[in-house]
Formats: C-alpha cells, structure tokens, sequence
C-alpha cells in the first residue's frame, strides 16, 4: 500500500469514527431527557422543544450522510483494482452527475428533516403529557 493510500484509509477511519459520535450524540438526546429540560420551570417550553428535536435530527441525518460518505470510501479500498479502474464518464459528465447528488442530498434532507422532527416532537410530547397525568 502507497503512503497516499494509508493517510486516505486512516482519514476514512477518523471520519468514520466522527459519524459515530455524532451517533452517540444523537443517542444522549432522548425524548425523556429533552422533556425534562422543557418543562423544569414552571410551564412546558415550545423553544427548547424544537431547538433540541431540531438538533438531534440533525446529528442523525449528518451522522447517516457522514458514515455513508466513508463507507463509499473505504469502498475503494476493498473492491478490487479491476473494478476501480473501469471508466465510467468523462469529467465534466462525472461533475454534472456529482451536482445532480449533491442536490439530491440537500432535496433529502430538506424533505426528511421535517417528517424526522416531527416524529421527534411526538414523542417529546407524549412523554411530557405522561409526565403531566403522573403529577396531577
């Protein structure tokens, strides 16, 4: 293995170790976790609600474009030469279908993200509303 090739496999393995702690932080955001910190004073706080279900969408739709990023990676690493080497497209065809993903990236995202919270609101709130029956 080229020297080149080595830096290329341990930055996959740091990127793909990043995509997990993203993961973990996702994880520590529980819907028990955001309810209590939305209604330690007084009443229910609609703010903290969507601040924290926003970001943990976010952490679980950036961990899973991450992870896949590296594993598309490391891809190159394990498939063999003579497939790596077959040519598919000339550059500026490659970079139009590069666009065509990336906007296809971005159009998921704008279309999961709202769905994702909205899952993530639910259960915030369903939580709370147990903790309400539970105090009265």
């Amino acid at each position: 293995m080229e020297l080149k090739d080595f830096i290329s496999l341990l930055s996959v393995i740091a990127g793909f170790t990043a995509s997990i702690i993203f993961i973990t932080g996702f994880k520590s955001l529980t819907s028990t976790f955001i309810a209590d910190w939305a209604t330690k004073w007084q009443d229910i706080n609609e703010h903290i609600i969507q601040t924290m279900t926003g970001q943990k969408t976010d952490y679980i739709i950036g961990a899973t474009v991450l992870c896949s990023s590296f594993l598309l990676i490391f891809l190159t690493f394990i498939l063999p030469e003579k497939i790596l080497c077959f040519r598919l497209f000339d550059k500026i065809s490659c970079t139009i279908i590069a666009g065509i993903f990336f906007l296809l990236l971005v159009w998921l995202f704008l279309v999961l993200r709202p769905r994702i919270k909205k899952k993530y609101v639910d259960d915030v709130e369903k939580v709370i509303n147990s903790d309400l029956h539970k105090k009265l």
